[in-house]
């Protein structure tokens, strides 16, 4: 049977790859950034199957998730996500709220995530980690301050850049490893990433708010996550999957996060585009 704080992780760790914006310093992603917004999308979010051994029989919640800075001063990342869990026998409101920020050149990167459950505090990671010449240096201030060193890899955002510099390029196939501190924030991801045609957004009801997507392109993205921890990891099964339709504005839509025994869909039903943060020259 499923226990509460094993659906908070993996909701957790789908969650990091929702909260992602674009920053890298290659021409293709230069010209993607033109077009970044500052935006706050809201997403619908339903259980879409579960297994038995998963010990949900509903779920249903709501993702609220907001970017804003600029290239030069970094961007920061908030989101929250409330979840109503039914296991049949009780049921129980999950709150995880996130706020992640990462420097223009990619190299350093801030993370925090509190979990409630009923609106009691159940858990909290926070930290930072910095990139070097020969890896990963992180530092958990919470639960327990400690340190660690990890292998090379990029951030979140970099690595979204890069997914959406070799959309650009007309490339469909991308892998690299990957730190977004969630779970523990102890450990690296490998990731595969599989690139779609271009495709014209069509909002899915007729509904006001979608003036910033409409008729405009997106590119169908699906992301698989794999442990570094599993010497095999190249033949073994992704931990999860998540999927969405990725525009060059940075902003997101139809969302899916597929784990072995349960998959969520996320509906987009609103985007408010925020000020853009101006550099400094």
């Amino acid at each position: 049977m499923m226990t509460k704080m094993f659906v908070h992780n993996h909701l957790q760790t789908g969650l990091f790859v929702v909260a992602a914006a674009i920053i890298t310093s290659t021409p293709a992603a230069a010209s993607a950034l033109n077009g970044l917004v500052a935006h706050r999308a809201v997403y619908e979010v339903e259980l879409q199957a579960s297994s038995d051994r998963s010990g949900i029989a509903a779920m249903n919640g709501r993702i609220v998730y907001e970017i804003t800075g600029s290239v030069c001063e970094g961007f920061a990342v908030a989101f929250r996500f409330v979840t109503r869990i039914d296991t049949g026998k009780k049921s129980f409101v999950t709150d995880q709220r996130t706020t992640t920020y990462e420097d223009g050149a990619g190299k350093n990167f801030r993370f925090a995530t509190k979990t409630y459950v009923n609106d009691q505090f159940e858990k909290e990671i926070r930290g930072k980690a910095s990139r070097t010449q020969d890896g990963t240096d992180i530092s958990i201030l919470k639960p327990e301050g400690k340190n660690l060193k990890l292998g090379n890899a990029i951030f979140m955002t970099d690595h979204l850049s890069k997914v959406i510099e070799k959309a650009l390029n007309g490339e469909t196939f991308f892998t690299a490893d990957v730190f977004d501190g969630s779970e523990n924030a102890d450990e690296l991801m490998a990731t595969t990433t599989i690139i779609g045609k271009k495709k014209v957004f069509k909002p899915e009801e007729n509904s006001a708010g979608f003036e910033a997507l409409n008729d405009k392109e997106s590119w169908p993205v699906s992301i698989s996550y794999f442990s570094m921890k599993n010497e095999q990891r190249g033949e073994s099964l992704p931990i999860y999957q998540v999927s969405f339709d990725l525009f060059e504005s940075g902003i997101s839509s139809r969302l899916k996060m597929k784990y072995d025994d349960y998959t969520l869909n996320g509906k987009l039903s609103s985007v408010k585009i925020l000020p853009k943060s101006q550099c400094n020259n």
